[in-house]
């Protein structure tokens, strides 16, 4: 026979999912419902992950909807990945599908669409800015885009109003977990007729973008869609300051090669923005020792082109 639960258990489930939403990082709280049974409770319990959704700065009602829609079969892997979403983007998120579209399992990210029962009431007036297909290519998901542009009608060629971004620029920039999924977002913007030259409101082409989000796959891509390596974006940020800030050691080891190989020498770890800042001030915005060494490393000529010396 199942013990009823005291009062004092009662105070203390209430006390513990408040702290446990407002103070506990999602993966210890995950650890400590698999260690006991008590914790186990709670960490079951939908009201604990109600709590920990509102204090990431969503709307209490916005986990019933989503727990509706059953898109989400684990709670404590999606809210590591909603965790991973920098706070501006959050504060960008107006639509309960939206976070859906950027935080589903990788495994049904795909069947989102209709699993949600997306409908032009729950697209809302972001519709005509192309949220859908942004944010389908942000979350690296070509099936997604193709919904977007299928069930709603976008053009594959929408920009967004506030900083002119495309598709492409969407996937350049994504939030993902897996390289050769931005890449084939990023392909699949391309096969959609964007132009791998256009630049963002801010002057950036998806070859800074893919310098600033780490990704050696994207910046290849870049490379075979001959992106111009000498364009500064506004400000006179170039693509070596770009890497710079994404934190990537491989991806700024190859950028310098890259530089190098196209014979561009007037670009360095020295040469400045407009605001006087070089690569390396931009390095230790990454807050990343190891990009500061990346910046340094001998390349050399050998028969071929530049490479690392080891």
């Amino acid at each position: 026979m199942k013990c009823p639960q005291s009062s004092l258990d009662r105070a203390m489930s209430r006390e513990l999912t408040w702290y446990a939403a407002q103070f506990m990082e999602t993966r210890t709280w995950t650890n400590l419902g698999s260690t006991t049974r008590f914790f186990h409770r709670q960490y079951q319990a939908e009201g604990c992950w109600r709590e920990k959704l509102h204090s990431l700065g969503f709307p209490l009602d916005w986990f019933r909807l989503i727990s509706q829609s059953q898109v989400i079969s684990h709670y404590g892997p999606w809210f590591d990945r909603i965790e991973a979403i920098s706070e501006e983007l959050r504060l960008q998120i107006r639509y309960p599908w939206e976070l859906l579209c950027l935080t589903a399992d990788d495994d049904l990210k795909d069947k989102l669409w209709s699993r949600y029962r997306l409908s032009s009431e729950d697209i809302g007036d972001s519709k005509g800015e192309g949220t859908p297909l942004f944010m389908a290519a942000f979350r690296a998901s070509p099936e997604g885009m193709q919904h977007a542009i299928d069930d709603f009608e976008l053009s594959p060629l929408i920009v967004s109003e506030e900083n002119q971004l495309n598709a492409l620029h969407f996937a350049a920039i994504g939030w993902i977990g897996k390289p050769h999924e931005k890449t084939a977002a990023m392909e699949k913007a391309l096969s959609l007729g964007i132009d791998p030259h256009q630049v963002t409101g801010r002057g950036f082409h998806f070859g800074h973008l893919s310098a600033f989000s780490g990704s050696v796959d994207a910046i290849k891509l870049a490379l075979n869609c001959n992106v111009d390596l000498r364009l500064r974006a506004r400000g006179g940020i170039n693509m070596l300051q770009a890497a710079a800030l994404g934190g990537s050691y491989a991806v700024m080891t190859y950028v310098r090669m890259a530089l190098l190989n196209q014979g561009i020498f007037d670009i360095t770890p020295e040469t400045q923005d407009q605001a006087g800042r070089d690569a390396y001030w931009y390095a230790k915005q990454s807050n990343k020792p190891m990009i500061a060494r990346a910046l340094r490393d001998r390349i050399e000529y050998m028969e071929g082109g530049y490479v690392l010396r080891i």
